[in-house]
């Protein structure tokens, strides 16, 4: 990693110079963006370079100094942390995404593999994990615990349950003597000395010993009756092998497969090539029957929306969803404001439309996004759904004018109109102006959103691709379709003409 770093025109060159010496040259060297025969690129400089070491994991993380190449990185850090530059290694290099929800990558699917007893999961995980990379490539699934598969020794105490009752004791008094004379026992976090918060702990003279585990079996302990005892009498400890962390989910333990798909896969199909792998899987007798898998992170919210939304696939379901409800009630808002049954229904039909424009809209961007190295792949994610809803809101308003101007002229008899559709194209003629206004602003406004993909560009692009589609479709297809529906509606139902003014005139 140093040449890169070294590349970048920060305090090394600056030191150089300024201790008169000639700055030193650029040493970097083209990476392979993918194994075989994939093409080589030169990473950017890096501006600024970290490494983390906590709790037996290491990652290290670069910022570019070329904002808008920060994915020629991702190669540089697979090269830097592979097999054959650190060996028995398994490394996960990715362009950190804004949205966290679904992963590191914003698009990621977590598998929860659950069950009660630790080997069987752990199995389970294993022949799940070695079928996904074997399909999808060996960097496309990362594993929670990260060393699952690799146990490593410990200390496994059991507690002799005929010895506690001799003594008094329970088995949370071993774990408590277990934690006394090992790492302590945490009985007050964050307590304040000196200015730094720090934790106290119960620990005693017997957990450093040159022999932890004889010294932790030789270890007096008080009994309820007032003896002394040694832990050994009351438990034996063994050496064995065993995970050095066990993950739970919904109180189960756990394994976690975060899996990536690759670019430009919908959501949704990577969901079902994952539940084909797995009922294969259980099938052949990989996946033990106690086991339970599940999926979340951006699956599990692709679920939650589509279940909310559109209801759980049936009939009474779908009339008690949310989309249906809203609708409904939005309906008898409009029916009530028009009163008339029929042009809100003429209202409505513009939603479709724009929500046809908006899929149009966020596909366009998709599918420019994919051919874009340095753009990031725009799927639809939760700031896309919330520009459906501002859609919904934003192109009823071109068909409320033309059936309210409408109604209007043929409620004025000042006009002498022969028929509603003398009164229809009155009112398009005279309102296609405000809504071509109110449109093109609209939409000139948001284009510097989707045109302009700059660092971070996720966090508003889609929105701005749904709300642009929308717009533009609607637009076209309000001034065309809306006055052919209601000419038809009032073909088939007479409009009610306001009698109250026509007598106040002819009076």
């Amino acid at each position: 990693m140093r040449p890169y770093w070294e590349a970048a025109p920060d305090q090394y060159k600056i030191e150089a110079i300024t201790r008169g010496n000639r700055p030193k040259e650029d040493t970097r060297q083209p990476i392979p963006t993918g194994p075989g025969d994939a093409p080589v690129i030169m990473p950017p400089p890096i501006e600024n370079y970290f490494l983390v070491s906590f709790d037996g994991q290491v990652f290290h993380g670069a910022i570019s100094k070329d904002k808008k190449r920060v994915v020629d990185l991702v190669p540089l850090f697979f090269y830097s942390t592979s097999g054959h530059t650190a060996p028995d290694t398994m490394a996960f290099a990715f362009q950190m995404s804004i949205f966290q929800t679904g992963g590191t990558t914003g698009s990621a699917i977590n598998i929860d593999i659950k069950g009660d007893k630790i080997e069987e999961v752990n199995a389970s995980a294993q022949a799940l994990m070695f079928a996904l990379t074997g399909q999808f490539g060996p960097y496309s699934v990362k594993p929670d615990p990260a060393s699952f598969l690799s146990p490593s020794s410990e200390f496994r105490i059991v507690p002799l349950d005929k010895e506690l009752l001799k003594h008094g004791m329970t088995r949370g008094d071993v774990g408590l003597a277990a934690q006394a004379n090992g790492d302590g026992i945490l009985f007050f976090r964050k307590y304040e000395q000196n200015g730094e918060l720090r934790d106290m702990k119960l620990i005693s003279k017997y957990s450093h010993g040159e022999t932890p585990i004889d010294s932790l079996l030789d270890a007096p302990i008080a009994t309820p009756m007032g003896d002394a005892i040694d832990l050994r009498t009351v438990a034996t400890a063994d050496r064995v092998l065993g995970p050095d962390e066990i993950r739970h989910v919904d109180r189960s333990r756990a394994v976690t497969l975060e899996f990536t798909p690759e670019a430009g896969k919908p959501l949704e199909t990577a969901v079902d090539e994952i539940n084909g792998l797995i009922a294969g899987l259980k099938q052949a007798g990989a996946i033990a029957p106690g086991i339970d898998i599940t999926l979340a992170g951006s699956a599990s919210k692709l679920n939650e929306i589509k279940t909310a939304l559109l209801g759980d696939g049936t009939i009474l379901g779908t009339f008690l969803s949310s989309m249906f409800l809203a609708f409904f009630v939005v309906y008898l808002v409009l029916v009530i404001l028009f009163q008339s049954w029929s042009s809100p229904i003429v209202i409505m039909l513009t939603v479709p439309l724009a929500t046809f424009g908006g899929f149009v809209g966020l596909s366009l961007v998709h599918f420019w996004s994919v051919t874009d190295r340095y753009m990031p792949i725009q799927n639809l994610d939760m700031l896309s759904i919330l520009g459906f809803i501002i859609l919904a809101g934003v192109v009823v308003n071109n068909a409320i004018l033309i059936i309210h101007q409408t109604l209007n002229f043929l409620n004025d008899p000042a006009r002498k109109l022969d028929s509603p559709d003398d009164a229809i194209i009155a009112s398009v003629r005279t309102r296609v102006r405000p809504i071509l206004m109110s449109s093109l602003t609209s939409v000139g406004g948001m284009i510097p959103l989707v045109l302009l993909p700059g660092a971070g560009s996720e966090l508003y692009r889609g929105l701005g691709a749904v709300v642009v589609g929308g717009l533009l479709v609607s637009t076209v297809f309000t001034l065309i379709l809306v006055p052919s529906v209601l000419s038809v509606f009032f073909t088939a139902f007479k409009p009610k003409r306001n009698q109250s003014k026509q007598q106040e005139v002819s009076a």
